[in-house]
């Protein structure tokens, strides 16, 4: 549900909202980190510290 929720704010443009869900989705389950790295819904944010922070 994280992960899903981290797309929708993605799509909506609201970083600190893809860094809040997508940190909780990687806490629930680490293949997340993988799946987002190479997920084109976050091309536009994997460069920036928010995002890569939230894979840790």
């Amino acid at each position: 549900m994280a992960y899903c929720l981290a797309v929708v704010a993605a799509r909506q443009q609201n970083e600190p909202a893809v860094a809040m869900h997508l940190r909780r989705a990687v806490q629930l389950d680490r293949t997340f980190a993988n799946r987002a790295v190479e997920d084109l819904e976050f091309r536009d944010f994997s460069k920036g510290k928010p995002f890569l922070e939230a894979l840790r």
